[in-house]
């Protein structure tokens, strides 16, 4: 059985992890789970599940000098939206990475009964809009 899923499912396999559940106004489940980083730079890697219809926050990226981009997003299982704010059609799908390269505000999203699992690097970390 694939239980890879769901975030539920997420969470039970990978219970080594420390999981922090997210919000999302517009429903479904977000969590995610540092996997490293350096607080000094900002640098952040993790891995970020999201079900349902859920929603990130509306967020930007700060640049980090001498990297090429300011975010990498690899999809593991799943389907993933918003991730391209250049191309509101564009849809990470399992296998793939998109890399982008500047600060313009994204809002990733899933698909209402839909799922993704991604590894997010950020190599001088984000900042959430609105707050």
């Amino acid at each position: 059985m694939n239980m890879l899923t769901s975030v539920a499912g997420v969470k039970a396999a990978f219970p080594h992890l420390t999981w922090r559940d997210q919000p999302s106004p517009e429903g479904g489940n977000i969590s995610l789970a540092i996997c490293g980083g350096d607080r000094k730079t900002g640098d952040i890697t993790m891995l970020y599940a999201m079900d349902d219809g859920a929603v990130s926050p509306l967020h930007t990226h700060h640049e980090r000098v001498g990297w090429p981009y300011v975010e990498s997003t690899t999809c593991l299982t799943g389907r993933m939206l918003g991730l391209d704010p250049d191309d509101p059609t564009f849809v990470l799908t399992a296998g793939n990475t998109v890399d982008l390269n500047d600060d313009t505000p994204h809002q990733p999203y899933v698909e209402a009964g839909g799922f993704a699992l991604v590894i997010f690097r950020q190599p001088a970390g984000s900042k959430v809009l609105g707050h």
